[in-house]
């Protein structure tokens, strides 16, 4: 099992790549872990009935982020998948990932409908590092410390502000609760009361790790695409 897999086992919610059954035989007993606990991180709230689509629900918009008619939309999809995922550099598919806007559209979970897939994938890479080398997961951090042992410990990325899973001292213990992890904090991120008090409310790390980016590309709006 390695990064470059667990970095694409979810691309067949998307209806690319594999089916779900052919990705999860090939995970070892990690990767599995690794993949119900950060499913387990981000669908702590919000359920909603099923929906045919996966298109995330922003907190922040509090709208679909889709500003396109679908059959662009999904031509925009197909280019992505094309240029991104067939990348065959973990390291490097990572770091696109990490700056990638497109993945933002999708939540992790049709019934979970303000979760992220692109955070999703990101925390099961992290947390399945972490696991693989003997460190326990509520003893680990989250940390803004970029002295990381590897780059797949990095879960967040955007106008400066940094985000690790970490197994050394780090701003706040883990907890399953995202509020939780956040309220205990020992280190101010953001100068902002917003999105601080919107952050210390949500219990899912995807939802809050993308509503987190979502705010920071409507408030420090610089043409970035």
């Amino acid at each position: 099992m390695d990064e470059l897999l667990l970095l694409k086992h979810d691309l067949h919610k998307l209806g690319f790549f594999y089916s779900h059954k052919e990705i999860f035989d090939k995970m070892d007993s990690y990767g599995r872990k690794a993949d119900s606990i950060a499913s387990w991180f981000s669908r702590n709230c919000f359920y909603q009935k099923f929906n045919k689509n996966l298109f995330r629900y922003s907190i922040i918009t509090r709208n679909f982020l889709i500003s396109k008619n679908l059959r662009e939309f999904n031509i925009e999809l197909k280019n992505l998948v094309n240029q991104l995922f067939d990348e065959t550099d973990p390291t490097k598919l990572h770091t696109k990932i990490l700056n990638n806007k497109i993945l933002n559209y999708y939540a992790e979970s049709r019934c979970f409908p303000y979760t992220s897939l692109k955070y999703h994938l990101l925390l099961t890479t992290a947390i399945y590092y972490n696991l693989k080398n003997g460190f326990k997961l509520f003893k680990l951090y989250l940390s803004t410390n970029s002295n990381e042992i590897t780059p797949y410990q990095k879960i967040f990325e955007f106008k400066g502000i940094k985000l690790f899973i970490t197994p050394e001292r780090g701003i706040s213990r883990i907890y399953n609760n995202f509020s939780k992890t956040w309220m205990r904090r020992t280190k101010t991120l953001l100068n902002d009361r917003f999105i601080n008090a919107i952050l210390s409310q949500i219990k899912s790390w995807s939802c809050a790790l993308v509503t987190l980016e979502d705010y920071l590309r409507l408030n420090w709006n610089d043409g970035e695409k």
